[in-house]
């Protein structure tokens, strides 16, 4: 297979280039680009892209297993079907679709957590300081965080620090000049899908977040969790010099400011 061959395969696939043995895809290209005409995208003109996923597959290949490698990012899956899967969070595509209340999934593994977690309310793992019950363990180690302060997650270009995961990645595309999701009423670009949902809502004027204690509706699921506080007796922000706690995050940071100025505090 000569460079241009394998430009033209790797480009009919759309990116979701699958690797399988590597003397049939390898067999010419040393001799192509030690003869000074491809290479480098030379005389057979292949992209950089191709070349690179050439590169990509030289190193570390597993002769018997294939691999779907991403041409957004470069991950390497085993399965095309994990692939597809993958690409939709470059594509912000979400064809799953919750019955009871229209929420979007990207795979039918997430709409089955969300089914058994959000609408069944199954809450099995319990914080040990505040009581608190959450459906899953991830989630209830990010919530522990707020507790302990701690924020393990570091962007590398800014060094700013996060509690969970997610919000690093959110936080990374903030360093990039992508816009893909354009507003369909007012053309205005985003980086996240889920930054252009919450724009179009101030189009729509739609409020999708209710209290379930007083009907009260918001517009973003964080402020409905902010004031569901109200109507609860739970303090979940601990102060970790003195212990008090608090119903709100503010309240915290206020008593912060106030009582050990001096002194390091919990970063939120």
């Amino acid at each position: 297979m000569t460079m241009s061959q394998w430009s033209r395969w790797y480009q009919g696939t759309g990116g979701l280039t699958s690797y399988y043995n590597v003397d049939t895809v390898y067999d010419d290209y040393d001799n192509t680009d030690a003869g000074g005409g491809g290479g480098g995208g030379g005389g057979d003109g292949v992209g950089e892209e191709c070349e690179l996923s050439y590169k990509r597959h030289q190193e570390g290949f597993n002769e018997n297993r294939p691999f779907y490698e991403c041409h957004h990012c470069g991950k390497k899956l085993a399965s095309r079907e994990n692939m597809k899967v993958h690409l939709r969070i470059h594509t912000g595509e979400r064809p799953f679709t919750c019955h009871i209340c229209g929420k979007q999934f990207q795979a039918p593994s997430g709409i089955k957590r969300h089914l058994r977690e959000v609408h069944e309310g199954v809450k099995e793992h319990v914080c040990d300081i505040c009581g608190r019950a959450f459906a899953n363990k991830r989630t209830l180690e990010d919530h522990r965080r707020i507790h302990t302060g701690e924020r393990p997650f570091v962007c590398d270009l800014c060094g700013k620090t996060f509690k969970t995961k997610a919000s690093l990645y959110v936080h990374n595309k903030s360093h990039t000049n992508f816009f893909p999701f354009e507003c369909p009423h007012c053309e205005r670009c985003f980086r996240a899908q889920t930054s252009l949902t919450l724009h179009i809502l101030q189009h729509t004027g739609e409020k999708p977040h209710a209290c379930e204690t007083c009907g009260k509706r918001f517009r973003i699921k964080y402020e409905l969790g902010k004031h569901k506080l109200i109507h609860s007796d739970g303090k979940p922000f601990v102060c970790v010099r003195c212990g008090h706690t608090f119903r709100l995050k503010k309240y915290l940071r206020n008593h912060n400011n106030t009582h050990h100025k001096d002194a390091e505090v919990v970063k939120h």
